[in-house]
């Protein structure tokens, strides 16, 4: 849902993270044969308030939240696994690393500074970028191939909505014709059908497993 799929995206902040699990970890959702932990759900909110530069947040309704995501992504772990889908290596996620690090952190004090702050590694960001990456993959992996984008839906999102935003963020620009914006729009298009189709596919999948959680770690 990007999550959808970018925001499945910061769908992608937890689940990878290795759980970091205590003695007093404390079972926080029961999923069939499956579980999630609160150390799971706290590495997430970490992790999400690490890339999002924003104060870490674990009231009831962030945990909350992070455990709604981790459970879809519990689903896509299994959807993965019966698709026989190969996933990337870890190499793949360290340019990606390279760029957040240069673009967020002028030099090695403050970068470390800041995973030190949040009680993460570097590693723990490695997993998560290569999660999103996974994710991003298998999204297009499973449900691209069935999409499909018609002139007629292209020409109706040019005269309804293309049109209208131009007129009203770039007038007096003259609006592009059609030809020239198509494949523009037929990717647009096709993006928000991948995504629509996630968000089925997941509301599908949350429904045909028992999901219990467990409160006491959610007050």
């Amino acid at each position: 849902m990007r999550l959808p799929v970018a925001a499945l995206l910061l769908l992608a902040s937890a689940a990878a993270v290795a759980a970091r699990a205590e003695l007093a970890d404390r079972l926080a959702v029961s999923i069939e044969s499956s579980a999630i932990f609160e150390s799971e759900i706290l590495d997430h909110l970490r992790v999400a308030a690490f890339l999002e530069d924003k104060p870490l947040d674990v009231t009831p309704r962030a945990r909350g939240a992070a455990a709604n995501q981790l459970i879809e992504l519990k689903l896509i772990h299994r959807e993965m696994q019966l698709s026989r889908y190969t996933p990337p290596g870890v190499e793949v996620a360290r340019p990606l690393l390279a760029k957040f690090r240069a673009e967020r952190y002028p030099d090695d004090a403050a970068y470390n500074a800041a995973l030190a702050k949040h009680h993460l590694r570097e590693a723990d960001l490695l997993r998560n970028l290569l999660l999103q990456l996974t994710i991003t993959r298998f999204v297009n992996f499973r449900f691209r191939p069935g999409v499909r984008v018609t002139d007629e839906e292209v020409a109706h999102y040019y005269r309804d909505s293309y049109v209208p935003g131009w007129e009203s963020v770039k007038a007096p620009v003259p609006v592009p014709p059609l030809q020239d914006v198509q494949t523009e729009i037929e990717a647009l298009l096709t993006e928000q059908k991948v995504d629509q189709a996630m968000d089925d596919w997941l509301k599908a999948a949350r429904a045909s497993v028992r999901i219990q959680f467990h409160e006491e770690v959610f007050r």
